[in-house]
């Protein structure tokens, strides 16, 4: 079992007692889920006033302005965003997917296909490889089209159901 302390209790709690956190050396928040819980409803108690005021109307209000400004860096900054989300989501900076992206040739692990430029609809584009990681350890295994990266995901990254589904597929190919 293992164990953490509390930044803002400081009890000794078990691991699964903390909300994970992708930013952080230990992977997991300084403070336990019910400080955290207790300290966003004080906030909330302190600041209810300015949530009454100021709640759903600007928040529509704001809502075009803002996603216009989102659009607009995510366009000029597309390097820093795609940087910040596979460093977010799988630990690994734009560089290490390059380097792997170099490796396997853009080639996906599975199938042996390349990156695909989508239409023109879709501003010509390349469709990337999705990144396929270990949902238990979070170690990257490799890129993977999105059609074999749903399936293997499909099959839970189960080996058991990946070699039955072969053994069908062996079994019946010749059915009809």
């Amino acid at each position: 079992m293992e164990t953490k302390i509390c930044s803002k209790c400081g009890e000794e709690k078990e691991i699964s007692e903390f909300y994970k956190s992708k930013t952080s050396k230990s992977g997991y928040r300084g403070a336990c889920i019910s400080c955290t819980t207790e300290k966003h409803k004080e906030y909330y108690q302190n600041n209810k006033q300015y949530f009454y005021e100021n709640g759903v109307k600007n928040r529509n209000k704001n809502r075009e302005s803002y996603l216009e400004r989102s659009r607009s860096y995510n366009l000029n900054n597309e390097h820093k965003v795609r940087d910040s989300y596979f460093k977010r989501t799988y630990g690994i900076s734009l560089d290490d997917y390059n380097k792997l992206l170099e490796l396997q040739k853009n080639k996906c692990c599975i199938c042996g296909k390349e990156e695909v430029i989508l239409s023109k609809i879709k501003h010509d584009k390349v469709n990337n490889l999705s990144v396929d990681h270990d949902h238990k350890t979070g170690k990257v295994r490799g890129l993977l089209c999105g059609k074999c990266n749903k399936s293997i995901g499909l099959l839970n990254d189960d080996i058991s159901l990946l070699k039955s589904a072969i053994a069908y597929l062996e079994k019946h190919q010749e059915v009809l």
